[in-house]
């Protein structure tokens, strides 16, 4: 790896062997096992359309004027253009975290770093309770589930440029069928739970959540959600890296995952003067770039590779090269912070808890990464009732599921009293 240029702290990778080397570092240095939530949900107007850009801004106001009354301390979040107009595209809440919008204008929580799953259902808690506060005064109503029919036609005119940039790429890449692709992206909503690398035990991290996320997205499905990003969009940004299956070491993990990586498609990155601001990549023939063909052309630095990675759709996936975040991300949106948390609980149990993981990957050894495909793909099925009676490897996915559920079990739970939102009407 060479400097850029004199005076650069940007690292230049011209192997893959050194990408691995970059990652492989920082997750050895992740030792910390916390844990974090993102919860996506749409706010609708009376028409059932995606709320406005006009209204979008509006809501950010009032989740500050809500948070502030809360006692807590809030900074908008700006995007700015070359024309230096400043746009607000989301809300910073101290200690809470932070609220943007995804390319649907769904709106997305992001709960700060937490050492519990009953931290982290407080947090959302707060956030259930101003989301209903901000839509009442917005005469909106809040959805929390994984999918919307007929949404994706009302989210034209995102204000966000990497929503436009991806929009531009499903039409340059997908032609006539670049709706049905947006609907991927647009009408879906899920709740992702990060959690720490594992350090020497990457490797078994990543292989419990390869194993679990299936389950836990039939178990917690809400909605006919089509999945269709499953199918529709570049295997190499959604096809779960079951290579990484039966691997015995960091290191072998990440070159699975790294040789995914060099296939992603890079249809657009910040631009340099402007980082907020996202320009298209130059096509190679019908297809932008891939990650290989930019370090090939030598433009492949540490802030790029950090920014490839949000290209990387695959469940589960490995989040921010820099720290070696992972993430589970094909659970549908949750209708309340008990939900969420229990989500998140089930992913801190099975996978932080050594004894757990250990048994649960050796009881499950004798699966393939065939058989692993197959988990994932019953997961996408749109009728739950047949995935639930699909056999893999001999097993129904019901019965599996019922592990799943079984052995994330808190060894000591301690109840947690928190209002319930199961029954709250919107107001």
């Amino acid at each position: 790896m060479t400097n850029i240029a004199s005076g650069s702290e940007q690292v230049l990778f011209r192997r893959k062997g050194e990408v691995v080397d970059y990652i492989l570092k920082n997750v050895l240095a992740n030792k910390n096992r916390k844990i974090g939530t993102e919860l996506e949900m749409f706010l609708i107007d009376q028409n059932g359309k995606a709320i406005t850009r006009d209204n979008g801004q509006k809501a950010f106001a009032e989740f500050k004027s809500i948070f502030a009354l809360k006692g807590y301390e809030s900074s908008f979040i700006y995007e700015q253009d070359a024309q230096g107009t400043k746009t607000i595209f989301g809300l910073d809440v101290r200690n809470l975290g932070t609220i943007t919008p995804e390319i649907g204008h769904q709106f997305e929580f992001a709960c700060t770093v937490c050492q519990t799953t009953s931290e982290i259902q407080e947090k959302n808690d707060e956030f259930y309770s101003a989301i209903y506060e901000v839509a009442a005064r917005l005469k909106h109503t809040p959805v929390f589930c994984g999918h919307i029919h007929g949404y994706v036609g009302s989210t034209e005119g995102s204000y966000r440029s990497r929503s436009v940039e991806w929009h531009n790429y499903f039409d340059k890449r997908f032609g006539n069928a670049s709706m049905n692709v947006c609907e991927s992206l647009d009408a879906t909503a899920s709740t992702q739970v990060s959690i720490d690398s594992g350090s020497e035990k990457f490797h078994e991290f990543f292989q419990a959540l390869l194993l679990i996320e299936p389950a836990l997205t039939i178990h917690y499905a809400n909605s006919q959600r089509p999945h269709i990003s499953v199918d529709r969009l570049p295997a190499s940004h959604i096809k779960p890296i079951v290579g990484a299956w039966h691997t015995r070491s960091p290191r072998e993990a990440l070159n699975a995952i790294v040789d995914r990586l060099m296939q992603l498609e890079v249809p657009f990155l910040p631009d340099p003067e402007y980082p907020q601001i996202y320009r298209a990549e130059p096509l190679i023939g019908h297809c932008p770039p891939t990650v290989e063909d930019l370090m090939l052309q030598g433009r492949l630095n540490e802030r790029t590779l950090n920014n490839v990675g949000g290209f990387l759709l695959s469940r589960p996936a490995i989040r921010r090269f820099s720290q070696g975040l992972l993430e589970m991300r094909g659970v549908d949106a949750q209708s309340t912070p008990e939900k969420v948390a229990e989500v998140a609980r089930c992913v801190e149990t099975i996978v932080y808890n050594d004894r757990i993981r250990e048994e649960l990957l050796s009881d499950y050894a004798h699966l393939s990464a065939l058989d692993l495909l197959t988990m994932h793909r019953v997961s996408a099925m749109e009728d739950r009732d047949d995935a639930l009676h699909t056999l893999v490897a001999g097993t129904r996915m019901i019965d599996f599921i019922d592990d799943i559920l079984d052995r994330s079990q808190p060894e000591k739970s301690v109840p947690i009293s928190l209002p319930s939102w199961e029954n709250r009407a919107f107001a």
